[in-house]
């Protein structure tokens, strides 16, 4: 054994995951990291901001949304028959100036033209590059790694997917408090494209050298080729149906978390998209060691049947239960459900094509995903304003959806039966990728080949359906809601004086502060102090502590320390008490707040004399507490 097949031998874990790739996999992977980083950045707060913040009908929000679909879906055909032509690294860069130019629209879109000019840009851009990275993969993975490696794959999307959102969410909602700056989050998804430029012209070679000999009708006229083959085409007509269902995650669950007043106060809008990343993230690396052992004994297809599955349970989870922890545990479960479900897709797909039509069998790979993102967001639009918005009835919103979910795993159940158990030799029946014997022999394998298994699966349908209707109406905030539009409100803080006080060591000091003003955004209430001068020249005094309690009209709480000042110099705490007026009225801020001063241990005074140290109790301390509030002001038309 040579040294290097010896040194890869020893290695187990995370190394030996590394090095069983080359480093094409692993730039490619980046640049799916940063790329889709910025794309649910983007995604977690495009429909709020639109429909909240730019006031975009729910249905015309939709529409602009299954545009972008299309085009993100569709594009990849073409991109991957040019591929062939002028190479992967120039459609790389193509793709990425294209997005970029499209969040710089959406960071100034003001209107629905402007939503519109961006889908297209972004549309088209994260259209062309999405193939790319698979078909690399394809180019650079043995066939034997490629179940791991779309796991991996899929990975970093959703590590992505949870980083920069999470990020987002904090700095805008968690610190600039005004919900005008959304549009910031575009600026940060542009810049980290740019950053897959930089690595692109730096470290990227193409998988597969360039033909510029060709035309583009040479490299064009192969696509009708997959056409002819009738079962890859009956697979993508019924594989659209679990997009259509994907789709409603993507657009109005976080619309329909706010509406119905199922997030907390201190949950930011765009961390409803990073529970879903965040499940795949941590559970990936378990779920890929499962998909790589069961790998050998089902088929794609079975794991596909298995991960869709699930991720209905996910949606009717989320139908039926509206609490906080309902819908993440949904979100949760569907999220098992998808990583199971389309790295499994994406593999079958790499091993049907012919190796020299990976690339365009990779680019068709994205018909259903365009099929069922496209028709499931405009859809969605106009479902979610009858039942939700119209209705108050959110439950058949998405009892409907899980709906076309179950049609999804009937459809898959037949398709396997029908491809697996006609067209396999019957000592030994084959999956539709080459695997053969045992996922056929009893147990599980069994009750996915029976004929009754569709029929049952189709039977929930009506159940659910009914169900569904006979929920009541739920309260819908946005009813309630003072919408606040930035252009006719100017944020304003103001600095509403300062109160004065001593306290002495481990007492509670309790204030009542009013505050009158509508329209708040926060109250920040700041302690500052200072020892007083020690009573000589040569003693010193010690550091105060205090923690400052502070609750609101509307009974939210904020609390901080205890914390000393260092020595000689000023001490402060800060509670800062936030509304986010998407969601509530403003009024909820007005009014009285109970405001409670702690003081813990008074620094002693101190007198280092010989070898010993003179203590001379320091009884309190003076202190001044600082109010302000953050609060929207109506401007008044010049005359």
């Amino acid at each position: 054994m040579s040294g290097t097949a010896t040194a890869q031998a020893e290695r187990t874990g995370l190394s030996a995951i590394f090095y069983r790739f080359p480093r094409t996999f692993w730039l490619v992977n980046t640049f799916e990291l940063f790329e889709r980083g910025a794309f649910y950045t983007m995604m977690a707060i495009l429909t709020y901001h639109f429909i909240y913040n730019v006031h975009i009908s729910d249905s015309v929000v939709g529409i602009a949304l299954g545009v972008l679909m299309f085009l993100l879906y569709f594009a990849p055909i073409v991109a991957s028959a040019l591929a062939e032509k002028v190479g992967y690294k120039n459609i790389f860069i193509f793709a990425f100036i294209l997005i970029i130019l499209g969040y710089l629209d959406f960071w100034k879109a003001h209107d629905a033209a402007t939503l519109f000019v961006g889908v297209l840009a972004i549309g088209v851009g994260a259209g062309c590059f999405k193939p790319m990275v698979s078909a690399t993969i394809a180019h650079v993975t043995p066939e034997k790694d490629r179940d791991v490696g779309y796991s991996i794959y899929y990975w970093m999307i959703n590590l992505g997917a949870f980083i920069f959102p999470f990020i987002v969410g904090f700095y805008i909602e968690r610190t600039l408090d005004d919900p005008g700056l959304y549009s910031l989050a575009f600026l940060i998804s542009g810049f980290l494209v740019c950053i897959n430029v930089a690595i692109c012209l730096i470290l990227f070679k193409d998988p597969v050298k360039a033909d510029w000999s060709r035309t583009v009708m040479d490299s064009l006229k192969k696509l009708p080729v997959i056409l002819k083959d009738k079962k890859f085409i009956i697979l993508l007509v019924i594989y659209s149906g679990f997009w259509f269902v994907y789709s409603f995650n993507m657009t109005f669950l976080p619309v329909y978390i706010v509406d119905f007043g199922l997030r907390p106060m201190w949950f930011a809008i765009a961390w409803i998209g990073i529970v879903n990343p965040l499940t795949i993230i941590i559970a990936g690396p378990f779920l890929s060691r499962l998909v790589d052992k069961y790998s050998v004994r089902y088929s794609s297809i079975q794991l596909m049947i298995a991960g869709i599955t699930l991720y209905v349970l996910g949606m009717s989870i989320l139908a039926f239960w509206k609490t906080l922890y309902a819908w993440m545990f949904g979100i949760i479960v569907f999220s098992f459900g998808e990583f199971i479900t389309h790295p499994s897709f994406i593999s079958y797909v790499s091993k049907l094509a012919p190796k020299d039509k990976v690339a365009i069998y990779m680019g068709y790979a994205f018909i259903p995903i365009g099929i069922g993102n496209t028709i499931g967001s405009v859809a969605s639009g106009f479902m979610y304003s009858e039942f939700s918005v119209g209705m108050h009835k959110p439950t058949i919103f998405w009892a409907i959806v899980s709906c076309i979910g179950l049609l999804t795993v009937a459809g898959l159940l037949m398709y396997n039966r029908h491809y697996t158990m006609k067209e396999a030799p019957a000592e030994e029946k084959a999956g539709p990728d080459g695997r053969r014997g045992v996922p056929f022999k009893g147990g599980l394998g069994r009750a996915w080949n029976m004929k009754a298994t569709p029929v049952l699966v189709l039977i929930f349908i009506p159940l659910l359906l009914v169900s569904s209707v006979g929920v009541p109406a739920d309260r819908f905030y946005r009813d309630e809601i003072v919408l606040i539009k930035v252009t006719d409100y100017l944020a304003v803080t103001e600095n509403l004086g300062q109160i004065k006080g001593n306290s002495q060591a481990q007492s509670n000091t309790e204030i009542k502060v009013n505050i009158s003003l509508q329209n708040v955004i926060n109250t920040t209430f700041k302690l500052l102090w200072t020892d007083e001068a020690p009573p000589g020249q040569l003693w010193t005094n010690q550091p105060d502590q205090f923690s400052l309690k502070v609750v609101a009209p509307d009974g939210q709480k904020g609390e901080q320390g205890p914390v000393a000042n260092a020595v000689g110099q000023e001490g402060r705490v800060t509670v800062t008490l936030q509304w986010d007026l998407m969601n509530l009225t403003g009024s909820v801020a007005t009014g009285d707040y109970n405001v409670t001063i702690v003081m813990g241990n008074a620094g002693p005074n101190t007198l280092k004399r010989g070898p010993g140290v003179i203590t001379r109790t320091d009884p309190g301390n003076d202190w001044t507490l600082d109010v302000s509030c953050r609060y929207f002001q109506e401007q008044k038309p010049e005359k």
